[in-house]
């Protein structure tokens, strides 16, 4: 591939994560909630059992302080609360109240079934290859970008 073509398919790669990315935007905006609670529920929804702020951070890529921010507004809203861990005073398990369960229902569930019918719209090898090259990619950009900025790749 020339220069040419190797801008052209970055553009294409960034307008396709871009396009998924407002896809997830008008569907939190649609719940009436923003980006972060409706990821953040998602993420608990996906739990078994609650998961700490850190947990989320990690698995999440989002930063404590927007996470603090949702747990909040979530808090707020009577979706979730928080409870000390067994046998520790300092860290909290966030769990579901009743409503909060019941939003789920209603909006993560269907986007997780939404997900789920255009993941399965590929074959068995596409599904693969998807992921095993958007975690390549992902990988790679990682390290590039910290080589640019002498971020940590973990911190992502």
């Amino acid at each position: 591939m020339d220069a040419q073509e190797i801008k052209k398919s970055l553009k294409d790669i960034d307008q396709a994560f871009k396009e998924v990315d407002g896809m997830y935007h008008a569907y939190a905006k649609f719940c009436n909630m923003s980006d972060s609670e409706q990821w953040f529920l998602y993420s608990l929804w996906l739990h078994d059992s609650g998961c700490t702020q850190k947990e989320f951070c990690s698995e999440w890529f989002y930063s404590p302080q927007t996470i603090n921010s949702a747990l909040k507004a979530l808090e707020a809203k009577g979706f979730i609360r928080l409870e000390f861990m067994t046998g520790s005073r300092k860290n909290k398990n966030i769990v579901f109240t009743p409503e909060g369960e019941a939003v789920c229902r209603r909006f993560i569930d269907p986007l997780l079934e939404a997900e789920k019918a255009a993941f399965c719209g590929l074959d068995e090898i596409e599904m693969i290859e998807y992921m095993r090259l958007t975690k390549k990619y992902n990988s790679l950009l990682r390290d590039e970008i910290g080589k640019l900025t002498k971020i940590q790749t973990n911190q992502w």
